[in-house]
């Protein structure tokens, strides 16, 4: 039905039809009741929606555009993101990675702390002049806590024809020195039957280009090899040990020579010196009697004086080569050479001298007793020539494996008008301390609250 027909039905309103051209057009309506005609407004969609069209072209151009921006902003932000997010995963593997090495830097680091402070402690120990036991113990102690496996790790040491192994390691040592035993032979290095080389390493100990013992570590054969810087720990403490063993050999050495020196002078002062004073005395005695017979008094007395003195200087030089020949100590031992000691003490000095073994202590040792009676010999000699001893007290015992030798006077001590300490000047303290070395025993040097000195030893015997 056609606008128009509406229009005149006096209805009014807007529909979409065809015109004639056959264009959709949107018509108007609406009747004019004065003169009984209608009206109708026509206009193309086209005409109509143009300018919207328009509009939309430039808003869907600007829309294109804003959305293509926001897709590339947003592109770059996610591609920004995800880098960030690589970044800060490589940065946290990186983190991890340099914290793994840090760890094990730590860790290299403890065990080197740990080896260090081992070194450290076995080299102070020696320079403490341990005996060969307590020498052996201390490096057992510091050693195997150093070690990447001390639980399951034996130490060894052989030296100077024994043999010392090491206890058993949990958080401490109950026993750092497990066994002492005997062995024959030189030691072998590397070639002993015992010995597995692919659990155990072993590092010679050689002085003066003889091979004197070695030390090693052992573990179970399932175990690895030792890493390289224990290795290197094994090795300082072999050659630790070596330095020790040269110089206490050195030591060795230098008391010896003073014992035969002592030995050559007591057997000259016995032998000659003594014999022609004593010839000196009997021509004497028989000038006398020779003077006296022709009635020469003057003459007669002064031989007589010669022959007195003569006898005067055979005592003295008796008991100057009983003091440098321990003849009652290599016949009777110890205790009675030190009885024997005290009593010329007294006889020659005219001072107190006493002596008291307070059990009966018998060794056959002739090295230790030499060397305990030239420490009381020369304790005793430096009391009376430099103290001015009038009372001196020796004493000798022996408990639970311990020995104990003290020597006390009431002499002026050891402080000299300098009010510095005297001990470490002359050779004779030097020699004691040297021979307490020697035994591995603890040598001191004490003043005593009444006045006076004590020089006290105190040493373990098997």
């Amino acid at each position: 039905m056609l606008p128009i027909n509406y229009a005149l039905a006096g209805k009014s309103g807007v529909i979409v039809v065809k015109d004639y051209r056959q264009v959709q057009v949107i018509a108007a309506y609406a009747p004019l009741h004065a003169i009984g005609l209608g009206m109708i407004l026509k206009l193309d969609e086209e005409e109509l929606f143009r300018p919207v069209t328009e509009q939309l072209r430039v808003i869907i151009f600007y829309l294109a555009g804003l959305i293509i921006a926001e897709i590339l902003l947003l592109n770059w932000l996610v591609r920004k993101l995800i880098k960030s997010r690589r970044d800060a995963q490589n940065a946290k593997e990186k983190a991890e990675q340099f914290s793994i090495e840090l760890s094990h830097k730590e860790f290299e680091l403890r065990k080197r702390l740990r080896e260090i402070t081992c070194l450290y402690e076995i080299r102070r120990g020696m320079g403490l002049d341990f005996s060969v036991d307590n020498i052996c113990q201390n490096i057992f102690e510091h050693l195997i806590p150093a070690l990447q496996y001390p639980k399951i790790a034996t130490a060894v040491i052989e030296l100077d024809g024994w043999r010392f192994t090491s206890g058993k390691y949990e958080q401490s040592f109950t026993n750092p020195l497990l066994s002492k035993i005997k062995i024959s032979g030189k030691p072998c290095g590397h070639q002993h039957e015992e010995r597995n080389p692919s659990c155990s390493y072993w590092s010679e100990v050689i002085v003066n280009g003889e091979i004197c013992g070695q030390l090693g570590v052992l573990y179970p054969t399932d175990k690895p090899f030792l890493v390289l810087e224990e290795q290197k720990l094994i090795n300082a403490i072999a050659s630790d040990l070596e330095g020790w063993l040269e110089r206490k050999r050195l030591e060795q050495a230098l008391v010896y020579v003073a014992e035969e020196q002592a030995h050559t002078i007591g057997q000259e002062l016995h032998d000659n010196l003594g014999q022609q004073v004593a010839a000196i005395g009997y021509q004497a005695r028989a000038l006398e009697k020779k003077i006296a017979a022709v009635g020469n008094e003057n003459m007669a007395i002064v031989a007589a004086s010669i022959a007195t003195q003569a006898q005067a200087a055979v005592i003295q030089i008796k008991q100057l080569a009983q003091g440098l020949l321990p003849f009652e100590l290599e016949t009777n031992g110890l205790t009675a050479a030190l009885q024997t000691l005290a009593s010329r003490i007294e006889a020659t000095y005219k001072i107190a001298c006493d002596f008291v073994c307070k059990n009966d202590f018998i060794n056959t040792d002739n090295n230790l007793a030499l060397n305990l009676y030239r420490i009381t010999q020369e304790a005793v000699n430096n009391a009376i020539r430099h103290g001015g001893a009038q009372h001196l007290a020796i004493s000798l015992a022996s408990e639970r494996n311990v020995l104990y030798l003290s020597i006390t006077d009431d002499g002026c001590g050891f402080i000299g008008e300098n009010g510095m300490h005297a001990i470490t000047q002359g050779m004779g303290i030097k020699i004691m301390q040297y021979r307490a070395k020697q035994l591995g025993a603890k040598l001191e040097f004490l003043s005593r609250p009444e006045g006076g000195t004590e020089i006290r030893l105190e040493m373990h015997v098997n």
